[in-house]
């Protein structure tokens, strides 16, 4: 789903980026990214040094977790937990205002 909407939303000047946190090595991820054809970036974090930026926004046990950053770089919305792609398409439209075509749906 995330991929998917990775390749929709581009074209709003949408950006992901994956943090894989919770893997001890990279060749799981890399696997998983390469199979599943994701289309973003990923930083391998094994530390959790990332997720500590995000202190007060994110735990280490808040995996997964769906954050959207504002264009000002600011924490703007997030969830923890899976999410539902309306769920995600909401988060974006509330942080950016503007409303985006949900093609194929929930």
């Amino acid at each position: 789903m995330l991929a998917a909407a990775a390749r929709d939303l581009r074209s709003r000047g949408v950006v992901f980026l994956g943090i894989n946190s919770r893997n001890p090595e990279k060749a799981g991820p890399q696997a998983f990214e390469r199979r599943y054809r994701v289309p973003y970036e990923s930083i391998y974090d094994p530390g959790g040094r990332t997720l500590l930026a995000f202190h007060g926004t994110l735990t280490p046990n808040s995996i997964p977790s769906t954050v959207v950053i504002d264009r000002q770089g600011r924490v703007a919305a997030s969830a923890t937990g899976e999410i539902t792609r309306t769920t995600l398409y909401d988060l974006v439209e509330d942080v950016s205002g503007a409303t985006s075509s949900r093609a194929g749906g929930a």
